[in-house]
């Protein structure tokens, strides 16, 4: 009943956490943490995108910075430059209104620790909620099954490791290092 609502809503131009919070608010439920997160766009759709690959390689960096991860939007160049590379790649599923993608953006991917590690793959972020392109079909050749998800891959495309939901530091870096052994 709640779903077929939903939908209706849906048609009717309300976005998928507004109905959340409605529905969450009519049943006098008190929420386990903010019923909406909502990020703001940057100002330039072009920060959006991940700089070409090494494209940075010669831009001086202060003593002991990391760079942020190049996340790839495109599966078949992320596959085909990790082909060509022969190096391994992690795939990360992700959507807007998953709370725990927020979360890890703000405390796995940040972390100057993942960030150096992950440096040594093709970063590939497959965000869900794009209404372009075909990342659900995406999503299923990699066997995801929740969101966020995390698939780390060899360099010859085979699964090494998976990590499913709200994933801590240490667990990120332990699957990031399967690649290694």
């Amino acid at each position: 009943m709640h779903l077929a609502r939903a939908r209706r809503n849906d048609r009717r131009g309300l976005s998928a956490p507004a109905v959340v919070a409605f529905w969450v608010t009519a049943c006098g439920a008190a929420p386990i943490g903010p019923a909406v997160v909502v990020v703001p766009p940057p100002r330039d759709p072009a920060a959006l995108e991940a700089p070409p690959f090494g494209a940075d390689a010669g831009a001086p960096k202060p003593a002991g910075a990391v760079a942020a991860i190049a996340w790839m939007t495109s599966e078949p160049e992320a596959r085909a430059r990790a082909r060509k590379q022969r190096v391994p790649m992690i795939v990360f599923a992700s959507a807007a209104w998953a709370v725990a993608t927020v979360q890890m953006d703000r405390t796995v991917w940040s972390d100057p620790r993942v960030a150096a590690l992950a440096a040594r793959f093709v970063a590939l972020r497959l965000e869900l909620t794009d209404p372009e392109g075909d990342s659900e079909g995406y999503a299923q050749r990699y066997g995801v099954t929740s969101v966020p998800e995390l698939v780390v891959l060899d360099d010859e495309g085979r699964t090494l490791d998976r990590v499913g939901g709200l994933a801590s530091v240490d667990r990120v870096l332990a699957a990031l290092r399967k690649a290694d052994e």
